[in-house]
């Protein structure tokens, strides 16, 4: 994973500097303009109010699953270009910061990817994102949280299979204490993760939770 990373840097280096969307020169592997561009694909609102069982959670998405946005995500995805993810996961800091109702977050909790698509993969996105939004005082925990059951990729999937598949797809292995704990996620669509990541947070005992919310880079 490291040796591809750096080669993807390299590339970028030695094609004098070209924007990975546009090709033209630049500085930066993403060029001003469409560093621009990529902004005004910002939700107008970006809360919204979710109930899963019962228990009211805040979910923040911060872009459209489209244009610029979608194609960064699917270069870092598909294409292993770490330096979308860099740029995604700045763009997803500046906005984090702007949000004064998650400045108590005191747990981050990226949403885990099976060991099978991070070995073909390399990575986990949601991980990688919350490494960029993570501060000093907070916990990150990629551990507690396990995905035991493969599923084909979401996008492949419509509304009934999404909720089907993602059933009982978590396991917990560690109990969690936060006062305020943030899930994060690259895309949120119909939500069949997360209300099975949620569900399996309800359902251990040993939890001492007071406030759950969500954070996605886009919502599709």
């Amino acid at each position: 994973m490291f040796i591809l990373k750096v080669l993807t840097i390299l590339k970028t280096i030695f094609i004098h500097y070209q924007c990975i969307l546009c090709l033209q020169k630049t500085k930066q592997g993403l060029c001003q303009h469409c560093q621009n561009a990529l902004a005004k694909e910002s939700l107008l609102h970006k809360r919204r109010k979710l109930t899963i069982n019962g228990q009211p959670i805040t979910l923040y998405a911060f872009n459209h699953f489209e244009g610029l946005t979608r194609k960064l995500l699917f270069l870092f995805k598909y294409q292993k270009n770490h330096i979308a993810g860099v740029f995604l996961g700045q763009y997803m800091k500046k906005a984090f910061q702007r949000q004064p109702f998650l400045n108590d977050v005191d747990y981050i909790l990226p949403v885990p990817s099976h060991r099978l698509r991070f070995l073909v993969r390399g990575f986990n996105q949601a991980e990688i994102l919350a490494k960029h939004i993570i501060k000093q005082n907070q916990i990150l925990d990629i551990r507690s949280i396990k995905r035991m059951k493969y599923t084909k990729p979401q996008a492949k999937s419509n509304y009934q299979q999404r909720q089907i598949q993602m059933h009982n797809v978590f396991i917990q292995t560690k109990s969690i204490s936060a006062q305020h704990l943030l899930i994060v996620d690259d895309v949120y669509t119909t939500g069949a993760t997360i209300t099975s990541l949620v569900n399996t947070l309800q359902n251990e005992p040993t939890n001492q939770i007071t406030k759950i919310s969500i954070l996605t880079l886009c919502l599709a």
